[in-house]
């Protein structure tokens, strides 16, 4: 009974967290939720057992031979990101893989609001998010494999990061 109300509170708070986090001023690092790949993209970003994937779904890196990638997209509102990925094989059933990713948001303008209401720019910013990745892959058998990744994160706006 204990083990069953652990798990309805779980999934209640689970929920209540979740719905207010796409509040205005509550969401960074979108870059993690970006496809690697045109092909990605076009799946709607579904996409999990492509080398292509391999940033977001390490166990899939022992699949792959020597991979290379290297992908540019024009995204939203004269924003851009581009994705550099190689994976390496180390033995026939463990691989690594490398990543980066740069999410360029482009410039926007600075303002302040005026005791009026109005407001006064103050010039222009930009912001950029980046992404390095490591990781690692492993066959456990023919038909399971695993992985884990380290991700260095990075955030610029305007001179604070």
């Amino acid at each position: 009974m204990k083990l069953k109300f652990a798990a309805v509170l779980f999934f209640i708070l689970s929920f209540v967290i979740l719905s207010n986090a796409s509040e205005p001023g509550t969401t960074s690092f979108q870059v993690l939720t970006l496809p690697t790949s045109a092909y990605d993209a076009s799946l709607s970003n579904i996409l999990i057992a492509d080398t292509a994937s391999s940033p977001s779904n390490p166990a899939i890196i022992p699949y792959t031979s020597y991979y290379l990638l290297f992908s540019h997209a024009v995204y939203l509102v004269d924003t851009n990101y581009n994705v550099l990925s190689f994976n390496l094989p180390i033995t026939d059933k463990s691989s690594i893989g490398i990543s980066i990713t740069y999410f360029d948001l482009g410039s926007m303008q600075k303002t302040i609001e005026t005791s009026g209401g109005g407001y006064i720019i103050q010039g222009d910013f930009s912001a950029n998010d980046k992404v390095f990745t490591f990781s690692y892959g492993i066959k456990l058998n023919d038909d399971i494999t695993a992985g884990a990744s380290l991700k260095y994160l990075k955030q610029e706006i305007d001179d604070i990061s």
